[in-house]
């Protein structure tokens, strides 16, 4: 399965929570679940001002090893995006910015819970697909859950350059 690539033209901004995890030993799996039911448990989307849509956005950054792979810590930001930068975040609440760029998309097939499938089969993507590896940036990599129930991954590019195959 070869990703298709999307261009964000101008950055996205993103109000919401944020949890900081690994992913060595599984430690993502263990957290990551408790962190969506704190999220759904006590909502946040009524106190997010200039919110453009009930769209959910699930951000990763701030790697540890930013710029090299997804070892170490990094952050995991459950949220909503809003229509420009906010200067006074709500309480309990941090910003975080899609940058424009280059990503590659999955297409998650199946219900929310079983996102972690989908990042496994990236992972497997990526360790067999060198040329793919190689253009990974490990600095932003993102979902879009649309209220439709579509669910899209995006993984920060170096370039869209050297993914096209014929090249």
């Amino acid at each position: 399965m070869h990703p298709e690539i999307f261009t964000l033209s101008t950055p996205c901004y993103i109000i919401g929570r944020v949890a900081r995890t690994r992913n060595d030993n599984g430690q993502s799996m263990r957290d990551i679940p408790p962190f969506w039911q704190k999220f759904y448990q006590n909502p946040i989307k009524e106190k997010i001002p200039q919110r453009r849509s009930d769209d959910i956005y699930v951000v990763y950054t701030n790697f540890e090893n930013r710029g090299r792979n997804n070892h170490g810590m990094y952050d995991m930001i459950i949220g909503y995006a809003v229509k420009k930068p906010i200067i006074e975040i709500p309480e309990g609440m941090v910003s975080a910015t899609i940058p424009s760029g280059n990503y590659a998309t999955f297409v998650h097939q199946g219900p929310p819970t079983s996102l972690g499938q989908s990042w496994a089969h990236i992972e497997k993507y990526t360790a067999s697909d060198k040329k793919f590896a190689q253009q990974k940036s490990y600095h932003t990599e993102w979902e879009h859950h649309r209220t439709d129930g579509d669910i899209t991954i995006y993984i920060g590019l170096k370039s869209q350059a050297s993914l096209d195959p014929s090249r």
